[in-house]
């Protein structure tokens, strides 16, 4: 069964249009493609950015810790100070009243 010129010119318009129609959607599709190569560039600077802020905030957390333990550690050692004097008052004490 073959097509009179007329048939083929009308299937030839048809196949143009198509083919025009997928050309605006590829072009379409490559501009998202595009955008989105942009979006993984941004999320790969993001992730870059988190990492480094939750290094700098764990390396704050130690600090601070740090610092809050130092009071604490000045206050025990001033009562172990405190409590060897005592101790050293009482024996001097008890020495003395030996007659030593």
């Amino acid at each position: 069964m073959a097509l009179s010129l007329e048939e083929q010119a009308i299937t030839l318009k048809e196949v143009e249009e198509r083919s025009k129609g997928n050309a605006r959607r590829i072009e379409s599709l490559e501009k998202k493609v595009d955008d989105l190569s942009d979006v993984v560039g941004v999320l790969q600077a993001m992730k870059k950015d988190l990492e480094y802020l939750t290094k700098s905030v764990n390396e704050t957390s130690a600090d601070v810790k740090e610092l809050k333990e130092k009071p604490a550690k000045r206050w025990e050692a001033l009562i172990e100070k405190i409590l060897w004097g005592i101790v050293g008052a009482v024996l001097t004490f008890l020495l003395a009243k030996g007659g030593l």
